[in-house]
C-alpha cells in the first residue's frame, strides 16, 4: 500500500496479488482507492455507512491524536521501528499528514 499512495497508482497493491482471496476490504486503505477498486471489480457491493458529522469529527479527532502520538514521539514511534513495523510508521505519517493535516 505504501507504494500505492507514494505513487498515487493501486497497480503495485494489483499486481503484488496482496488482494487475492479478498472479499471484503473495511476502512483504510480501502477507502482511499474505491474508485479503482470498482473499476477492477465493477459488481462489487459497496456499503455506505453515514454518521452523525460531529460524532464522526469526534471519533476521527481522537483517532487522529492517538496515531500522531504512536507515529511521531519517542518511544512510541522507536519502538514500532523496533517490533519491525517501520514500514507502518512510514505509510501512515505520509497518509495522514496529507489527508488529515498531521
Amino acid at each position: 500500500w505504501q507504494e500505492a499512495y507514494n505513487s498515487r497508482d493501486i497497480q503495485p497493491v494489483v499486481k503484488s496479488r496482496v488482494l487475492d482471496g479478498f472479499r471484503a476490504g473495511v476502512d483504510h486503505p480501502f477507502m482511499c482507492w474505491y474508485k479503482e477498486l470498482l473499476l477492477l471489480r465493477p459488481d462489487a457491493k459497496v456499503l455506505l455507512t453515514v454518521r452523525d458529522p460531529k460524532g464522526w469529527f469526534a471519533s476521527m479527532q481522537g483517532l487522529k491524536t492517538i496515531v500522531h502520538t504512536l507515529v511521531n514521539t519517542l518511544p512510541y514511534s522507536g519502538f514500532l521501528y523496533l517490533v519491525g513495523l517501520g514500514k507502518t510508521v512510514d505509510y501512515f505519517r505520509g497518509c495522514w499528514a496529507e489527508t488529515l493535516g498531521i
